[in-house]
């Protein structure tokens, strides 16, 4: 039996993103106890990301967000496990990295283990809130309307006719 994954680490991210091992944050969650651990680097932007989002109405922090968290890449991450309805997530499987230095982009949010998806016609997630997880920060954020906006602009273009996982684009693929 073979598994063709690979892991997310520093090494994976020097490998595809360039750099060095050292570079990079790798966040991810355990599952026994459930704990958000660096896989590599440190916890600290991880952290401060997590402090700012506690209140991410205040502008300040939201700022503060934008710098720490690649909105775009968190926005598409959350429509496509929303949309999967991916019932094995935000408790586990998910990796977070973080290219450190004055160039960061933030944290980027990366699928993982997602075979669990699509298995049911009522399976909904949108309900998750697992603490210190992607959907904590993520009901979090939906306090801020700047990030609603986002959000909202960026899910009616994908989920549009047109968009990557509109009706026909997903069918046509699909086939």
């Amino acid at each position: 039996m073979y598994n063709i994954t690979e892991r997310i680490d520093e090494g994976w991210c020097e490998e595809y993103l360039g750099g060095y091992d050292t570079d990079y944050d790798v966040i991810k969650v355990e599952d026994n106890p459930q704990s958000v651990v660096a896989n590599s680097g440190t916890m600290a932007n991880w952290e401060a990301l997590f402090a700012f989002s506690e209140a991410p109405a205040i502008e300040s922090n939201y700022q503060e967000i934008e710098r720490l968290l690649d909105i775009e890449n968190f926005i598409d991450y959350m429509i496509i496990n929303i949309y999967g309805g991916n019932t094995d997530w935000d408790h586990h499987n998910w990796y977070a990295i973080r290219k450190r230095g004055a160039d960061s982009e933030g944290f980027h949010f990366l699928c993982w283990d997602t075979e669990q998806i699509f298995e049911g016609d009522n399976d909904n997630n949108l309900d998750e809130n697992n603490y210190a997880c992607p959907t904590w920060i993520f009901h979090n954020l939906l306090q801020n309307p700047d990030f609603v906006k986002r959000y909202l602009k960026r899910a009616a273009e994908v989920l549009a006719e047109d968009g990557a996982l509109g009706e026909a684009s997903v069918v046509s693929l699909w086939d």
